[in-house]
């Protein structure tokens, strides 16, 4: 995994989940939506990331989300496993303390 990929993986992701190819065809103002702009960065235990997105669902706006991405490669039977933590609280809002308690089930069997 490269912040390359990251970046490309959770552009295409969201910027298709938001729809803003199709929005940006369908209004005739010359005012289009812009891309996801993301940041990753290596982290000791992965990438730490920053994503400037199209909330098309709620807030029809941009919102700023926050990321933690880990991956594990099980050598034994060829799996990559890719955990991705996503949150539009800061690094420091307890709710990264709660993702600690998240536990995959199948871990590299």
């Amino acid at each position: 995994m490269t912040v390359k990929n990251l970046t490309t993986y959770f552009q295409s992701y969201y910027d298709g989940l938001m729809g803003i190819e199709v929005r940006n065809s369908e209004t005739a103002s010359t005012e289009k939506l812009n891309y996801s702009e993301i940041k990753f960065k290596k982290s000791k235990n992965g990438f730490v990331g920053e994503m400037k997105v199209w909330d098309s669902f709620f807030t029809k706006d941009y919102i700023v989300l926050n990321m933690k991405v880990t991956e594990q490669l099980c050598n034994d039977n060829s799996v990559q496993i890719v955990r991705c933590e996503v949150s539009p609280k800061p690094f420091k809002h307890n709710i990264w303390s709660a993702f600690n308690e998240v536990v995959l089930k199948d871990e590299c069997k």
